[in-house]
């Protein structure tokens, strides 16, 4: 949820820096939008390194983590780059001519919707209008339906995420008088050992509606060390399932899990009508999801590719 993230980098900043200054709100983005805008404004050149969107990426990653030191930088001020280049990019969308304004926010927006740009606001009642219009990036914590939204946590990994494959299987099932949900979430790291990529440990959580009781699971550890049972919480109106897991390059890695549905969303697949909300991890790629329901010999099937969030109507 970004509202919460940004609530505490602030509190963090201003207990840590000498600017006890009053923020009007925080910006987040992923390096899609850096690259997304600069294939609009076009290339810079900062301290003699040419950047544009094919290469600003492995650049910039290898600047701060590698060539400062050749630039004579020091550790504490390695990612000044990052500030420099910024400049570089605004002082270009600055001299846009205005007939090119539109295509950057369209831009804007669709990075929005995919969830590489997250704002929030220290105001109360502009942070509503944002929720409202679906901008705050936050957790969907009043959806009344199905809901699924899997979060990885990368732990220490250096940027292994790009090379980490993600597909999911989501199938709800009625056996007997209850329902339940399975979800299989398969990882595929295609990357190898360099100097930013290396084996991947996440800790990742699986939200769903608030009153599902876990019945198995395989693919994690929990917190406690122990395998086949993860991590349960409350957060956000959702009930939380969590847990470890690490994966080595070229290898794959699943994580299965089966829950009891909560009897408010029991209910409705038992009425034959009921809503599923899919949402995007912030900053996730794209992913496909094979979402299945199964009652009696019938089996609804759907498939999602997830790069927004996503509701999917299912009448049985």
């Amino acid at each position: 949820d970004f509202k919460e993230s940004a609530e505490n980098v602030l509190k963090l900043f201003k207990a840590q820096s000498y600017d006890k200054s009053n923020f009007d709100g925080v910006v987040g983005i992923t390096t899609n939008v850096l690259e997304d805008i600069m294939k609009i404004v076009g290339g810079v050149t900062i301290d003699g390194i040419e950047f544009n969107a094919e290469n600003v990426i492995d650049k910039l990653q290898y600047e701060v983590e590698y060539g400062y030191n050749k630039r004579g930088e020091t550790l504490l001020n390695r990612k000044a780059i990052l500030g420099k280049l910024a400049a570089a990019i605004i002082e270009k969308i600055h001299a846009m001519p205005p007939f090119e304004w539109g295509g950057l926010w369209s831009t804007w927006k669709r990075l929005i919707a995919q969830k590489h740009a997250f704002i929030y606001y220290t105001d109360t009642e502009t942070q509503k209008e944002l929720k409202r219009i679906g901008w705050d990036a936050g957790v969907a914590n009043s959806f009344d339906g199905d809901y699924l939204l899997v979060n990885d946590a990368n732990l220490g990994s250096l940027k292994s995420d790009p090379a980490v494959q993600r597909s999911y299987e989501y199938k709800v099932i009625k056996e007997g008088e209850k329902w339940f949900g399975q979800l299989t979430a398969h990882y595929n790291h295609t990357g190898k050992f360099d100097w930013k990529t290396t084996r991947y440990l996440s800790y990742t959580r699986v939200y769903v509606p608030q009153g599902s009781t876990v019945v198995s699971a395989k693919g994690l550890m929990a917190q406690d060390g122990k395998t086949g049972f993860p991590d349960v919480e409350e957060e956000h109106n959702k009930t939380v399932f969590g847990g470890f897991f690490s994966l080595e390059p070229g290898a794959q890695h699943k994580i299965e899990l089966k829950w009891e549905l909560a009897p408010s969303v029991a209910a409705q697949y038992e009425m034959g009508r009921v809503s599923a909300l899919f949402q995007k991890q912030l900053g996730a790629a794209p992913i496909n999801i094979d979402y299945t329901v199964q009652k009696a010999q019938a089996a609804h099937k759907n498939q999602i590719i997830l790069n927004e969030d996503r509701v999917i109507t299912i009448e049985l």
